[in-house]
């Protein structure tokens, strides 16, 4: 029998770095080892894909070492399981790799992914070898998305938790993570740092977590106690406990109606126009945009615009991804916005079509056709 698909699963809310760390991992695979990634983005326009696709061509592993699944216009957790499940089944039974590294939306649980991978129709074929959770250590004192059930959920289920980003992030800051880590229960198999995108091969041994299944944070504090106890007793109630979790996650808190507002395949363009997709669940609005790659932005106009939007009416922007062809230039640039964090990679080795997509806070509706007639304002000769 041939050994089981080893399975890394990387967690995270949205913009922590996810995709930069497997970008990492794909340009140092090991020679003739053959990987597989399956990437899981929000809204129906994949910017991820696009950005590891080039990874691999800049590494030369393009065409034999790595296969790219994309699963779009929902989360692995919900409207996209059975997308989710197609992509494994096709991974395993046809593509047969050696290790298979899951990427998930930043807005979805991560223990239904869990529960697909260790199901019984996958027994013996898959192996989850690792559960790595991304934290911004910048963000982790503040009251806001680090705070709710959702992210102390992805922290109990992972075997090793990582500051990401700690090139952008004080002493104190990764001081401070680095005393969180020390404290979490159930302890952590490691506890490390993510510089500029890389991560250790550290991660490919890590202890898993002994209760990687049970997330004590769902529990209140006198759960929490209870629950702290008998593990050391011998964990007698992981069963039930195990059973109140994917309750919680069945109920209204993380279940969810996302869905793309227009489930047809998203299509290219045709020549000199763009086609919108608009997505909505878990809190989020979402839309993203194709441009034909005959349509060239201007890099000034372009850039000026996207850093000073910040909210759209009175939605704040969570995330914004983009990779756009520029006039005078036959490479593109790579824009990621994380709230008030702006990144620009240029001379990005990217030459098809310009490509957006714009996650929002769902409070009221959002005024996609003006924000996109500024867009398209930044065209060269519009």
């Amino acid at each position: 029998m041939a050994h089981p698909i080893k399975i890394l699963l990387f967690t995270g809310l949205l913009g922590v770095g996810k995709t930069s760390v497997i970008r990492s991992l794909f340009a140092r695979k090991p020679v003739g080892e053959r990987w597989a990634v399956i990437v899981n983005e929000f809204g129906d326009v994949s910017i991820d894909t696009v950005t590891l696709t080039q990874t691999l061509t800049q590494a030369g592993q393009a065409e034999k070492g790595f296969a790219i699944r994309e699963v779009v216009g929902g989360c692995l957790c919900c409207t996209s399981a059975e997308a989710m499940h197609e992509a494994v089944d096709e991974i395993v039974h046809s593509i047969k790799p050696d290790r298979l590294l899951i990427e998930p939306s930043g807005l979805g649980h991560p223990a239904r992914v869990i529960e697909m991978l260790t199901a019984k129709d996958l027994r013996g074929l898959v192996e989850i070898q690792s559960i790595i959770a991304l934290v911004d250590p910048r963000e982790l004192e503040k009251r806001n998305r680090y705070s709710t059930g959702l992210f102390r959920d992805m922290i109990a289920l992972a075997d090793g938790v990582f500051a990401a980003k700690t090139d952008l992030a004080s002493d104190q800051e990764r001081q401070a993570f680095l005393r969180w880590g020390e404290t979490l229960f159930p302890p952590k198999g490691l506890i490390g740092e993510v510089m500029h995108g890389e991560i250790g091969d550290e991660i490919f041994t890590i202890q898993p977590c002994v209760m990687r299944n049970i997330p004590i944070s769902l529990l209140n504090a006198h759960a929490q106690t209870e629950a702290s106890d008998q593990v050391r007793q011998g964990w007698q109630r992981k069963k039930s406990l195990v059973k109140r979790l994917f309750h919680r996650i069945r109920s209204s808190e993380y279940s969810s109606e996302s869905q793309s507002i227009e489930q047809q395949d998203v299509s290219s363009p045709l020549p000199g126009r763009w086609i919108r997709k608009e997505s909505r669940g878990l809190g989020h609005l979402g839309c993203g945009w194709i441009f034909h790659r005959d349509l060239l932005f201007d890099q000034d106009a372009l850039l000026g615009m996207l850093k000073q939007t910040k909210t759209i009416g009175k939605s704040t922007i969570r995330r914004l991804k983009g990779v756009f062809r520029i006039d005078g230039t036959s490479d593109a640039l790579l824009i990621d916005r994380v709230e008030n964090d702006f990144f620009v990679e240029e001379a990005f080795p990217h030459r098809h079509e310009s490509r957006l997509e714009v996650i929002v806070e769902e409070k009221e509706a959002v005024d996609w056709q003006g924000f996109e007639r500024v867009l398209v304002s930044r065209l060269r000769d519009r």
